[in-house]
């Protein structure tokens, strides 16, 4: 399965601990993390600026996240019916990748559940649907 984490869920992941951070090892270990440009350099000012780790860890977490994603990029011509027009191209390079997750904790963005066959999820309910479920006897 191709997973797309958005910015906060991705520094959420390095600078917390909690589901975020369960998510994000999970993802590598089951499934197929796709990141982009755009993304991974948000990633980077965001820890560096707002959660203030330092920045020899920045560069590792970075290294680390790049080793382990499928990078993909936006179309240009994609729209999307969203006040924060950034989202845009995150959005539009997981579309590109094919992801079948979107996973932000940006409730704006879930309002757009689905776009196309791509879902649009919190990290709680990526969790849910992420998990395998029991075979049920016939």
């Amino acid at each position: 399965m191709r997973v797309f984490f958005d910015t906060n869920v991705l520094a959420a992941a390095f600078a917390t601990r909690g589901l975020c951070s369960e998510l994000f090892h999970e993802v590598l270990g089951r499934h197929e993390l796709v990141s982009s440009l755009a993304i991974l350099t948000e990633l980077e000012r965001v820890l560096l600026d707002k959660f203030k780790v330092p920045a020899d860890q920045v560069d590792g977490i970075m290294a680390f996240v790049r080793s382990g994603s499928h990078l993909s990029e936006p179309d240009g011509k994609a729209s999307y019916p969203i006040n924060d027009t950034d989202d845009a191209p995150h959005l539009s390079a997981a579309e590109n990748a094919q992801c079948e997750f979107f996973v932000t904790g940006d409730k704006e963005l879930w309002a757009l559940d689905p776009i196309g066959a791509m879902r649009i999820v919190s990290p709680g309910d990526f969790r849910s649907a992420a998990e395998p479920q029991p075979q049920k006897d016939l």
